[in-house]
């Protein structure tokens, strides 16, 4: 994997990530699980992820991913391994004749249906 992993701290309302340095910047992520008082022990859906390309470290991208439903935490754990994985094979061929918001367009298509849980 040419990413570079983040480690995850786990509590039962917290999540927390902290992710290697990239390119001299520190990154950083918390997220605060809501309150249902009908559904004991809710596991907190929310997720980030946080990237650098290997394209010379070109580029630093990140994303946050608010769960919802009773798959929302895995369809998370799904989407913040595809996208990174996905724009760092479209930045490969990154030149300054390259429309980043066409590449940002399909990777948001392309994840959406990568991810229909059909």
């Amino acid at each position: 994997n040419r990413h570079r992993h983040h480690q995850r701290i786990s509590h039962p309302r917290i999540s927390v990530e902290l992710h290697p340095t990239i390119s001299n910047i520190e990154t950083a992520s918390a997220s605060v699980g809501g309150v249902d008082p009908d559904s004991a022990g809710k596991v907190n859906q929310d997720a980030a992820f946080h990237c650098t390309s290997i394209v010379g470290e070109r580029f630093l991208f990140g994303g946050v991913l608010d769960g919802h439903g009773k798959k929302g935490h895995v369809l998370n754990e799904f989407l913040g391994s595809y996208i990174p994985r996905f724009l760092e094979e479209k930045l490969s061929n990154y030149n300054e004749s390259t429309n980043m918001q066409e590449i940002l367009i399909d990777t948001f298509e392309s994840a959406h249906l990568a991810a229909r849980m059909d």
